[in-house]
């Protein structure tokens, strides 16, 4: 099976499916699930099933993430975004969703402490084992 090399995307912002989502060099828009805002990323894949395989260039507005499984458990994969900029992007999101209804924008109110209340965690199941990106990175 020939693997395809990774390519750089410019992530620009958020598909309606809350994905990162920019545009590779061919022009096709990709849907990178973790790839972090603002970000040149590299991603393996198909366009809309891409896997984002690391960082090639940081946002400029990067931050730390607060937990250390933000790459890992697939909750909170916004982390990497200063608070402002993840609300930004999901009052962007909602308003293009709400726009072919007619709906209006009333803004989002977001938590005061907004770390405190996130509790997800996407788990996913197969037959084949889960490679962490060092593992991947070391073609384990």
């Amino acid at each position: 099976m020939q693997l395809r090399p990774p390519v750089l995307v410019p992530i620009h912002g958020l598909s309606r499916d809350g994905v990162a989502e920019g545009l590779d060099p061919k022009g096709r828009l990709r849907d990178v699930r973790g790839a972090p805002l603002g970000s040149v990323s590299r991603v393996v894949g198909k366009a809309k099933s891409s896997v984002f395989y690391g960082v090639e260039t940081p946002a400029e507005d990067a931050v730390a993430p607060r937990c250390a499984q933000v790459r890992t458990c697939g909750g909170c994969t916004l982390q990497d975004s200063p608070l402002a900029r993840q609300r930004a992007e999901k009052q962007r999101m909602l308003a293009t969703l709400l726009a072919p209804l007619g709906g209006t924008d009333h803004g989002l109110d977001g938590a005061p402490d907004a770390y405190g209340y996130r509790n997800k965690v996407e788990l996913s199941f197969g037959v084949k084992r889960y490679l962490s990106t060092e593992e991947l990175a070391t073609d384990a």
